[in-house]
């Protein structure tokens, strides 16, 4: 708790509380002026959020007291002096990470609730720094009462292990998995009345709050447990090498946007948490107790004036994941990097077939042509679109985004003549620092697209070589139906074989047209992967060798494009060659840096390979670049996988059944889910997914899976020996 000569300190505004806290978490550093203004007053203009930054440190300062010289204020940024030890969020991060166990076991005596609950800044930015910051917490949280309670559970530190169990269920009281494991430690350590005690507040809890029954695998515990079963403790295993087979391919998931996991009433919260909200009580008391998070990084355009450029840069968020080596790589590569988003252009009102689609089409194509451009981190075309239907603001969607640019634009036809005007806007300023207006013949996109980008890169004072890739002059009916078809390949995920064989059906119309249309092909190629790797056909080594045939072909014809590289490492993964994968993933993110799908693949291969933390970040950094992506069910998936191999059961779960509740019919994240049910001893549940899966998918028998995953490449990882484990407790 902050106290100064009078006793605890009371702020009395939630702008002041907001800007303390947000301070506290950067423990001394000094944070820019800029970035608090836009972090706090999102809405206003820079001039207005920069006075009222100005009149709220003002009446901070008054708040804090004989406190106030805490408050470090200079021309460029604000600080506030106090040790990360005295920040308890910093403190539980700390102690967290130590591989000392007796400063691990402080963690257990650090209050914990959810992070800044009660706090609001009235600001859409700053509220999603909070959740950001919430979620990390969790994540922190739930790793390290895990990891403690399964250790002190080893060596018999009875009520430790209880503890971390409680702190366990504080963090989620709706994951039933908590609950069990801390029934089964309760069992063990204080005998069946205790438990079946806890059972029972359980059960009340839930009907009270929700108007729900426990799980069937709770009230199989619970049964258990009344009847004197013993060895009800929770089980740990080793964190094994690697390796999974034939993962499906991340381009067509469900349009869907992702939701959020509901959160627990407040009756729960209350129920089981058994600290102090974390920075606020009421009445606007400031309180440095319970909670754990070191603040984001922020990117280069907004860090404090006396942070180096380079050390800004090298610190980015922006900055791509390793897989080896930085001096294999060279730290000057990331220096400058430009995060962007392409917009969606809009059509003035056009209500023809083609006038309609062209803007999409036109914004498709400046999003993939910028995105080969290595300075740029461009958010990809799924998260882009978007946007499309709703009215926010630059400074908003730059906010929300994290960019410092924004192209914005319209697209027409009239006349057989294609008009674009596309502007360049300063999310810092919110104005627009460059327009264009262009005119050109219907069949001639790829010039007016370059003449676009090479307007750009005078503005932004970068060189723009000459761009790969780019498409000849073509039919405006041809580029329609290549749109089409992979409209249809998007939607996929969501419609399943229906959607690929329209996809097929246009793929082909366009190719009767042109047999050499790269991306009619790439469609094509891609087509055949999902066939394959979705697990929809039967005999998926025809389909595979056809999109092995055509992206051959088409990487020989063109080198330095992207997408038949990250098709490829598809390919290869599905052969059971990942290091050729490794080496297609790697070319294609060479070729455009922006490419989430690239990077969630990678992750997902380096997790099979024995690296899921390094995997993890990967997966990590293609949502970042990518965080309205319609392929986030299957990120999601690929988390709890990565979750699942760290030995992370719980998260794990929670990740799985996030993105099953998705995407239910994708048949990999069901048997992963299956595997972490089995993992964490659920086997009942885990058996109801695999019979819910084999329903959908009846050639995936119990033979089947037995045979794949009991190959050497895969049988020592933690999901095969979930799946076999689920199967071998049918027989």
């Amino acid at each position: 708790m902050l106290r100064n000569d009078d006793g605890p300190v009371r702020v009395s505004s939630q702008k002041g509380l907001s800007l303390l806290a947000y301070l506290a978490m950067h423990a001394g550093q000094p944070v820019s002026r800029q970035q608090l203004a836009r972090l706090l007053w999102c809405d206003r203009s820079e001039a207005a959020a920069r006075q009222n930054l100005r009149q709220t440190i003002l009446t901070l300062r008054r708040d804090l007291g004989t406190c106030g010289h805490r408050l470090v204020v200079t021309g460029q940024a604000l600080a506030f002096d106090i040790e990360p030890s005295a920040v308890d969020a910093l403190m539980f991060c700390a102690r967290s990470e130590s591989k000392d166990p007796a400063i691990r076991m402080g963690c257990l005596d650090v209050g914990w609730a959810p992070f800044m609950n009660r706090v609001s800044a009235g600001s859409a930015a700053f509220d999603r720094w909070v959740q950001s910051e919430r979620q990390r917490l969790d994540t922190c949280a739930t790793r390290t009462f895990l990891s403690l309670a399964t250790h002190l559970d080893e060596v018999g530190d009875a009520e430790n292990a209880i503890r971390a169990a409680e702190r366990l269920v504080a963090i989620d009281p709706t994951e039933q998995g908590r609950h069990r494991r801390l029934l089964s430690l309760e069992f063990k350590y204080h005998g069946a009345e205790a438990a079946i005690g806890h059972g029972k507040s359980l059960a009340s809890l839930l009907q009270q709050n929700f108007g729900v029954e426990p799980e069937p695998a709770t009230l199989a515990l619970i049964d258990e447990i009344r009847s004197g079963v013993k060895g009800l403790g929770a089980r740990t295993e080793p964190t094994p090498a690697v390796s999974e087979p034939d993962p499906e391919i991340p381009e067509p998931p469900p349009t869907e946007p992702t939701t959020q996991k509901r959160t627990p009433s407040s009756k729960v919260r209350t129920a089981f948490a058994a600290a102090a909200a974390l920075m606020l009580v009421s009445a606007g008391t400031f309180v440095l107790t319970e909670g754990f998070r070191e603040a984001p990084p922020v990117p280069a355009a907004i860090q404090p004036a006396s942070v180096s450029k380079r050390d800004a840069e090298l610190k980015s968020p922006w900055r791509t994941p390793q897989v080896f080596p930085a001096a294999s790589r060279g730290d000057d590569a990331v220096l400058g990097l430009i995060p962007i988003v392409v917009l969606p252009f809009t059509n003035h009102g056009a209500t023809d077939e083609y006038g309609s689609m062209i803007a999409d089409i036109v914004t498709d194509n400046l999003t993939n042509v910028i995105a080969r451009i290595p300075i740029f981190r461009v958010i990809s075309r799924q998260t882009a679109a978007t946007y499309k239907t709703q009215k926010l603001g630059a400074a908003e969607i730059a906010a929300q985004l994290g960019v410092d640019y924004l192209i914005e634009g319209s697209a027409f036809l009239h006349e057989s003549k294609l008009y674009i005007n596309v502007a360049l806007v300063d999310a810092k300023t919110q104005s627009q620092i460059w327009s264009g207006r262009y005119e050109r013949p219907a069949t001639d996109l790829a010039s007016l697209l370059g003449e676009v980008v090479y307007g750009l890169g005078r503005e932004l004072q970068i060189e723009v070589s000459h761009i790969q890739g780019l498409q000849r002059s073509e039919s405006l009916n041809l580029q329609a139906t290549v749109f089409k078809g992979w409209a249809a390949i998007d939607a996929a995920g969501r419609s399943g074989s229906a959607a690929l064989k329209e996809a097929l059906t246009h793929f082909n119309k366009a190719l009767e047209i042109n047999p050499d249309h790269v991306s009619a092909r790439l469609g094509l190629a891609s087509y055949h992967a999902h066939m394959a790797l979705q697990l929809i056909a039967s005999n998926p080594s025809e389909h595979i060798g056809k999109a092995e045939a055509i992206l051959g072909v088409l990487i020989q014809r063109h080198p330095n494009i992207n997408p038949p590289h990250a098709l490829m490492g598809l390919v290869e993964i599905a052969r059971n060659r990942p290091d050729e994968a490794m080496r297609h993933f790697k070319r294609s993110i060479e070729l455009n840096p922006s490419h989430a799908p690239s990077y969630a693949q990678m992750g997902r291969l380096l997790v099979r390979q024995g690296s899921p933390q390094q995997g993890l970040e990967h997966i990590q950094y293609a949502m970042r670049l990518s965080p309205r992506d319609p392929a986030m069910p299957y990120w999601i998936a690929f988390a709890g996988y990565a979750e699942l191999e760290l030995g992370n059961y719980d998260v794990a779960l929670e990740e799985l059944k996030r993105a099953h509740a998705l995407n239910p019919g994708q048949a990999r994240t069901m048997l992963t889910l299956a595997a972490a049910h089995a993992m964490s001893g659920n086997l009942p549940q885990a058996r109801a997914v695999l019979a819910e899966l084999q329903m959908k998918r009846p050639h995936l028998t119990s033979s089947t899976l037995i045979k794949r995953y009991s190959h050497p490449s895969v049988r020592e990882s933690r999901s095969a020996k979930g799946i076999l484990r689920a199967i071998e407790s049918e027989f």
